[in-house]
């Protein structure tokens, strides 16, 4: 049953960084536009601890696995230490990262965003505005290539003063949505047919079998589902090679890939891992894979460091176009919905099923995930999972993409992807039609949803939780032989 969605309040945020401040511009229809100033609440050089230490916490195990695992990517050293107590994300009692770090991140970013009064009245202005109206606040937050520290940040996790999520507060979920601003012409966007063609990749590299099976058993239950009620269309690709995948995309280009694997940020660029030609592993870098997965709609990117990305001071110039997910979008593919930190298994299932019906249900795949976001924040006990995936999204609309018209508005065999046709268009101001302006480094685990219950930890660094009628959910840390410095695989 198709459900009409909920207006909105747009808000566009576009950030311009300086040398010491950041310039912001806010441009809504209540507001017509307000300029200001912003400066981050942490220190570039201190990003790559402070987001690696986000990371542990989507681990549900890592307490034990910090005193038990020995492997760098678990250790603080006593400099890392002090600069995570410096920004009161450090417990020293437990010598772990402390366990509302995120929450603390959160609200630190808030805090320096609103810093400047226009900035503060201007988000007060359009929050307050969309909760007395009913409606949706829809942030959209553009980025020039360049801002690769402050796209680094989790924007998803702001918290206002009272500690209440930006996103999930006021009674209606909000929508927030990245873009990546480029002056190119965009290609164009070919129509999608019913039922949405599936192209499932979990490469064997680097994931012992315990996690393959959990993985593979959890995303097969929800996608044979979903095929069985002719949502999809679903094709597994087994081993995923280049070569393999190169000739499934000239076979038949897939309207929607997924992907569960391991990612990464490393040396000025972001890839994933692949299984290699004749065994072993490929690392695959995101210029070629952007190349292959071009011809996609939707890309769903449940790796762990998929829309990571991290200040290279060795190789500034690279930016946020050696983030996959960046990358990807930057080639043309409209819609890619990545994992800025650890992704759990249970939650990327459950991520997929939620998008797949909404889609077809004649959602846009913002307000998707907005809905996707509310569904973690409810239904996991540790409430981690919810800002992990980032939504970036490439077109010249601003209004609500659909993969499908709503069945009653338009047939279902073949529709493209339209802004929606009930998504206001104004002529001038922010919500008119525009032109096309539109990682970490280091190893962790592809982490399972926190359950009652024991958890076990193998010699081969992977952790099994084991919950009373939840099965197994496992995860595996990274191997240990590599350097800090160099990390493993995630």
């Amino acid at each position: 049953m198709n459900h009409p969605e909920a207006p909105y309040h747009h808000l566009t945020l576009t950030f311009a960084p300086h040398p010491q401040h950041v310039a912001l511009r806010w441009e809504a229809a209540v507001l017509g536009m307000r300029e200001s100033r912003m400066v981050l609440p942490f220190a570039p050089g201190d990003l790559p601890t402070l987001l690696r230490a986000l990371d542990c916490l989507q681990h549900p195990n890592y307490a034990l696995l910090a005193q038990q695992a020995n492997h760098p990517w678990w250790f603080f050293s006593a400099s890392e230490q002090a600069t995570l107590a410096g920004y009161g994300l450090w417990d020293a009692q437990r010598q772990l990262v402390d366990s509302a770090a995120d929450r603390r991140v959160g609200r630190l970013l808030f805090a320096a965003l609103t810093a400047d009064t226009v900035a503060q009245q201007a988000l007060e202005t359009v929050r307050n505005h969309a909760v007395a109206n009913g409606v949706m606040l829809w942030l959209a937050l553009r980025f020039p290539p360049y801002a690769t520290e402050l796209a680094a940040l989790p924007w998803e996790a702001l918290r206002d003063s009272l500690d209440q999520p930006l996103l999930l507060s006021g009674g209606q979920q909000a929508i927030c949505v990245r873009h990546l601003d480029l002056p190119l012409a965009l290609p164009p966007i070919l129509p999608v047919q019913r039922p949405l063609d599936v192209l499932a990749l979990a490469p064997k590299a680097h994931i012992p079998a315990s996690v393959r099976q959990a993985e593979r058993t959890a995303r097969r239950t929800i996608l044979a589902q979903l095929e069985a009620e002719g949502l999809i269309r679903l094709r597994e690709l087994e081993p995923v090679t280049r070569t393999a995948l190169v000739n499934a995309i000239n076979e038949r280009p897939a309207d929607l890939i997924y992907f569960y694997g391991h990612g990464h940020y490393q040396a000025g660029q972001g890839g994933l891992l692949l299984d290699g030609e004749h065994g072993g592993e490929a690392w695959t870098d995101s210029q070629r894979l952007a190349k292959v997965l071009a011809e996609a709609k939707i890309v769903l990117l449940f790796a762990c460091r998929g829309a990571a990305l991290l200040p290279d001071t060795n190789q500034p110039a690279h930016g946020m176009l050696s983030g996959v997910a960046h990358a990807l979008n930057a080639e043309g593919i409209p819609l890619v919905l990545a994992m800025q930190f650890t992704v759990r298994i249970s939650a990327a299932t459950r991520a997929v099923e939620l998008l797949v019906r909404d889609l077809n249900g004649g959602h846009s795949i913002q307000a998707s995930a907005a809905r996707m976001r509310r569904a973690l924040f409810v239904e996991e006990e540790d409430q981690r999972s919810w800002y992990v995936p980032t939504l970036t999204i490439r077109s010249r609309e601003i209004g609500p993409l659909r993969i499908f018209a709503p069945a009653q508005a338009q047939p279902m065999a073949q529709t493209a992807l339209l802004p929606s046709a009930d998504a206001p268009q104004p002529t001038h101001g922010p919500g008119a039609r525009m032109g096309d302006r539109d990682a970490m480094q280091g190893p962790h685990p592809l982490a399972p949803s926190p359950a009652s219950g024991r958890g076990v930890t193998k010699d081969d660094g992977c952790s099994v939780a084991l919950g009373e009628g939840q099965g197994e959910r496992a995860t595996c840390s990274p191997p240990a032989s590599s350097p800090p410095a160099s990390p493993p695989p995630a």
